[in-house]
């Protein structure tokens, strides 16, 4: 998978990848971080050369086997994905109050 995003509020490309074990290379983003831990490669997008670069050293360790697998991130079920967003809203829920 490649998913060269400028922003992202979740990432589920990144989970779809993982549930099949997809290779990622991915912007180096918080919230791919967050998802994808050591299972991704992460690159910087906003300077073309450097990404182009940045491809081709991984399509390199690609065919050597050396980039990280999809297959090992954390997976969470739905309800312990929901769980986790109402322990979020509800940690944060002064926010809103006024």
């Amino acid at each position: 998978l490649l998913f060269l995003s400028k922003g992202e509020g979740f990432g589920l490309p990144l989970v779809e990848a993982a549930h099949y074990g997809t290779p990622i290379v991915c912007s180096d983003l918080p919230v791919f971080h967050e998802i994808a831990g050591d299972h991704a490669t992460y690159v910087e997008i906003t300077d073309p050369d450097r990404l182009a670069q940045e491809i081709a050293a991984w399509r390199d360790r690609f065919a050597a086997g050396t980039v990280p697998g999809s297959a090992g991130m954390t997976r969470l079920t739905w309800k312990e994905s929901a769980d986790s967003l109402i322990d979020i809203l509800v940690k944060n829920a002064w926010y809103w109050v006024k």
